[in-house]
């Protein structure tokens, strides 16, 4: 069930990513709701669903504009990345999604600015830096109103792990 209501979640983060978010923009950079949503998914569920989540939801956006494999593998690497921390550092239930957010990010856009350099596209680095960081402040801004939406789901009883032969943990 929690699965369910991750996948609806981010279902309506692509809607949003790829209607919504490109017409509201500052100074032409906008945030990304995706990485808003699926670095707390990880931080959450751990690095293999975090992962495993990031990768379907790149794969959909790969599906929509024609980019083979590109988002599916920034959404798999920084949801990978992000669980892996928070099953390794303990921070408080703020700071940790901030920080990891907007690492995600900056990891995110690195990979593009990468992609665009080795295909020789002319690129201004301070613009590009400069987009980059107000890009992240603008996700972070996103990430802890959606990371408490993120525990209030999976904390609620509905979404409780149920065996069906009975309670098999020992």
């Amino acid at each position: 069930m929690k699965y369910a209501i991750y996948s609806g979640m981010l279902y309506i983060g692509v809607i949003l990513q790829t209607t919504l978010f490109p017409r509201i923009n500052l100074f032409g950079v906008r945030a990304d709701i995706l990485c808003a949503l699926l670095i707390p998914i990880s931080i959450v569920s751990g690095p293999v669903i975090g992962a495993v989540m990031g990768a379907l939801t790149g794969l959909a956006l790969d599906l929509m504009f024609m980019q083979p494999g590109f988002f599916a593998t920034q959404y798999l690497i920084i949801c990978l990345l992000a669980g892996f921390i928070a099953t390794r550092v303990s921070f408080d239930r703020v700071f940790l999604p901030l920080v990891a957010c907007f690492a995600g990010y900056v990891l995110k856009e690195t990979i593009t600015l990468a992609y665009l350099y080795l295909n020789r596209v002319e690129i201004n680095f301070a613009i590009a830096m400069g987009k980059l960081l107000l890009g992240g402040a603008m996700t972070v801004a996103l990430t802890l109103p959606l990371h408490q939406a993120v525990r209030a789901f999976s904390g609620i009883r509905l979404m409780q792990d149920h065996s069906v032969f009975g309670n098999d943990r020992s």
